[in-house]
């Protein structure tokens, strides 16, 4: 099962993947995201295969601690990561495809669930979660449009 939302963006990749994963940066347009946890501080803001780190979310009033390891990181092009909760596994996969003057950014998130149960949680409030992360795709948008040279 899949959640698939995507943006056009007027922004480069590289200034797209710097919002995406610099903390700082990430504080100012995510509503979800509030931080990353690396095991090792020279980690922080890199992207490699195997590097594991755990994203610090906020969603219904809850904090959330992720853990994810990033399973590819072929950039400009394609960045994913697999996460392990109780009740599932799931990879999320960032596409960005560049469209002339635009980048059109992809994330989906690939569901593998260990019970009938979760699965059925799924199935009733996958919604949520799409309007969610298109939310967070348009906020991202908004913010590299207005911020092309933030450093």
């Amino acid at each position: 099962m899949q959640i698939k939302v995507s943006a056009e963006m007027n922004a480069s990749v590289d200034r797209i993947f710097r919002a995406m994963n610099d903390e700082e940066e990430v504080k100012r347009w995510s509503k979800l995201v509030t931080g990353y946890i690396y095991e090792k501080e020279e980690d922080r803001n890199q992207c490699y295969p195997g590097l594991t780190y755990i994203c610090v979310q906020k969603q219904f009033g809850q904090v959330l601690e992720v853990k994810a390891r990033i399973v590819e990181c072929n950039l400009p092009y394609r960045l994913a990561a697999r996460a392990v909760m109780d009740d599932f596994t799931a990879l999320m996969t960032y596409s960005f495809d560049k469209q002339g003057e635009v980048v059109r950014v992809t994330h989906q998130q690939e569901y593998e669930f260990s019970s009938g149960m979760a699965k059925v949680l799924f199935v009733l409030t996958s919604w949520i979660s799409r309007i969610m992360l298109q939310n967070e795709l348009n906020r991202l948008k908004k913010y590299v449009e207005a911020h092309p040279h933030l450093d």
